[in-house]
């Protein structure tokens, strides 16, 4: 049996068991939506609602869930119950029947049946007892210019589509068409923007183009989703930049299925196929009218993660994943509870040239009672603990992250938060290449790669509704790659050090303004101070020459996102 009607099978005879107790909607709302998940952290922390923050995204009807929640709540102040009712106005229609009816003398506004709420203003939408569909643009850009009058372009335009049909069936798809100029973000850039299988532009060789395109077909019931989709997913307590699975790769095919049959405790499983982007030469052929058809090595994604939740301020969370090439998959690959590390070692006869590329991960987060939150992630891929405090015969292949954020304080909502990330020399990478950690030559994890550190500190003021004022700072280094050798001179790791040199660096202070005017349009002015230095190879954005000081001021203007 192939795979994909084995994955057609498995999720059809899901949708046959639950399909009777569908009461939701599961449509993934993107992480880009930054201000609406930072709300969301506020209120998780003032214990108004919970969710679980080392699965990312959330759906649109959680969100719209906790949202009518928090409405009850005493603990807002002015700013935070302004902007819940202004984050209404966009999930009211994953409320209730979601049909809306027209209001007023001359400028008629449309208001929710159910609740007699604003709805907020979309190109087109439509609602009915069985089907409901929203239609939106999606426009970007951003311009910036340094001191010495050096100029940035950054921009996108598409759209997107999403809707349900029934209690249970949800679909959604978004396209964007991104330019760049110069290139900061691609595959060859230490960058923790989203990346792009792209090509150079015909408009300026110095710039590149690819498209984004994320959508899936949904199913949810009461305890549980499943769907078929090509987006992101995010494993990690840190709201941004995780070291388990971070959006910094293009998003890829998968499948998804997430249970949560208790309130203490849930499943998180996907099934991907990602890009390798390595000529399979066996493959290959030379066609008839003489074009060489090039095909790449198969490359697969599987992973996990249980949450257990044993206290209302801690969660718990375990998982594992194994990077798959060469159709070397078999059944265990689809269970959802598996250990992948030990499944794979029972297929290779121990032997890691016959093997494929296995992680296990854990996370943890603790609410501060009210007051904040720690978290922290450890991945690792390869660990010999008979040795791991023997610097020279360790094996220690492994990344940390750790972090903090604090509730709002004062009457301008000041929020502090600040995290730290190490990654040490192999993780991620793999001396048989179309297993890496990667899809399109993306890293799946924490941008920087293997021999990394970064740190974050900033600050957020929200004096006003829709409106952030926040500071940065960011120091970022990257040491060599660890050099695998050849078949017949291989280098272990065993003994690796991290960071022995640096070979790239950078300090970043960055200030940034941000209103959003209506739903999903947002104006933004920002200040970047960039310093650094390079070797030319592995390189920071907007820090590729050998030594770097410089400024840069930018506007940027979001339609959609």
């Amino acid at each position: 049996m192939s795979k994909l009607p084995f994955i057609q099978i498995l999720f059809v005879g899901i949708l046959l068991v639950f399909g009777l107790t569908a009461k939701a909607q599961f449509i993934p709302y993107h992480t880009d939506h930054v201000d609406v998940y930072n709300f969301l952290s506020e209120l998780r922390i003032l214990g108004i609602v919970e969710y679980n923050v080392a699965v990312k995204p959330l759906s649109r009807k959680e969100i719209a869930t906790m949202l009518w929640a928090a409405d009850s709540s005493t603990a807002l102040n002015r700013v935070q119950r302004k902007e819940l009712d202004f984050w209404k106005q966009e999930f009211g229609k994953d409320i209730g029947s979601g049909k809306v009816h027209r209001e007023g003398k001359w400028a008629k506004r449309r208001v929710f049946d159910d609740y007699g709420l604003k709805k907020r203003l979309d190109l087109f939408y439509f609602a009915n007892d069985l089907f409901q569909v929203t239609v939106n643009p999606i426009v970007m850009g951003v311009g910036m210019i340094n001191t010495k009058s050096d100029l940035r372009r950054y921009q996108n335009w598409g759209g997107e589509i999403y809707g349900r049909i029934g209690k249970g069936f949800g679909f959604y798809f978004s396209f964007r068409d991104y330019f760049e100029l110069p290139d900061w973000n691609g595959v060859n850039s230490l960058s923790p923007e989203l990346g792009g299988v792209s090509r150079r532009s015909s408009l300026n060789k110095n710039a590149r183009e690819y498209y984004a395109i994320r959508g899936g077909i949904t199913y949810a019931w009461k305890w549980g989703q499943v769907g078929i989709l090509k987006d992101h997913l995010q494993l990690g307590s840190a709201p941004t930049d995780q070291i388990i699975l971070s959006k910094r790769a293009p998003s890829f095919p998968r499948f998804h299925l997430q249970l949560k049959p208790i309130k203490w405790a849930e499943l998180t499983y996907t099934f991907g196929w990602l890009n390798s982007d390595i000529v399979d030469s066996t493959r290959s052929y030379l066609t008839g009218n003489g074009v060489y058809r090039e095909v790449y090595h198969s490359k697969f994604v599987v992973a996990n993660l249980i949450t257990v939740k044993p206290w209302k301020y801690l969660s718990f969370s375990l998982g594992s994943s194994v990077i798959i090439s060469d159709n070397n998959i078999n059944a265990g690959h689809f269970i959802p509870i598996m250990f992948y590390n030990a499944l794979d070692q029972s297929f290779n006869g121990q032997v890691n040239n016959a093997g494929q590329n296995s992680q296990i991960y854990a996370d943890i987060n603790f609410d501060l009672f009210g007051w904040g939150r720690i978290y922290g992630s450890i991945l690792i891929d390869e660990i010999r603990l008979s040795t791991m405090f023997d610097s020279k015969n360790q094996r220690n292949s492994l990344g940390y992250q750790v972090g903090l954020s604090s509730r709002p304080f004062t009457a301008w909502n000041l929020k502090v938060y600040g995290n730290y990330t190490r990654i040490r020399s192999g993780v991620y990478r793999h001396y048989i290449p179309t297993t890496t950690y990667a899809n399109a030559n993306y890293g799946l994890g924490y941008f920087l790669g293997e021999n990394s550190d970064g740190w974050t500190v900033g600050l957020q003021l929200r004096p006003l509704p829709k409106l952030r004022v926040i500071a940065e700072y960011k120091r970022w280094r990257k040491g060599p790659l660890h050099d695998f050798g050849v078949p017949a001179n291989p280098v272990t790791l065993t003994g690796a050090q991290f960071m022995t040199s640096t070979v790239s660096s950078t300090d970043r202070i960055t200030l940034r303004i941000r209103y959003q005017i209506i739903n999903d349009v947002t104006v933004q002015l920002m200040v970047n101070h960039l310093s650094g230095y390079s070797d030319g190879n592995l390189v920071f954005p907007g820090v590729s020459a050998a030594i770097v000081s410089d400024t840069w001021f930018g506007f940027g203007l979001n339609v959609g996102y």
